[in-house]
């Protein structure tokens, strides 16, 4: 039963469960916010939040995928695209770290649904 339910399982939250893409979002926008001088409220933070779980559930499954899902994003509160480029010049390690918890984060969801009720 575990290997029919894996086999399922682990597709589906490859598919549909980036929580490191979420996680990078936010803190991509949080440093263009900084970079350019801007102190973004609570508020805004929320919204940023809410714009990158539902943009998550669009990214591309590649190297580098989630950073082109950061303009909307950036939009969401008015901060500037232009802040991408200082991004794209050092993703490749945040990108490993994004990896990390997506894996990390699909395993877990996929140990949690196998686990027994009861």
């Amino acid at each position: 039963m575990a290997a029919e339910s894996s086999g399922f399982l682990l597709p589906l939250a490859s598919a549909l469960f980036r929580v490191g893409a979420a996680m990078g979002l936010v803190v991509g926008a949080v440093f263009v916010a900084h970079l350019y001088g801007s102190d973004l409220t609570s508020t805004q933070v929320a919204t940023v939040a809410l714009t990158a779980v539902l943009t998550s559930f669009s990214i591309p499954g590649i190297p580098g995928g989630s950073i082109i899902a950061m303009v909307p994003v950036l939009a969401s509160v008015g901060l500037p695209a232009e802040g991408l480029g200082i991004l794209l010049g050092v993703d490749t390690i945040p990108d490993a770290f994004r990896t990390t918890a997506n894996v990390t984060g699909q395993m877990a969801a996929a140990v949690i649904a196998e686990r027994p009720q009861g």
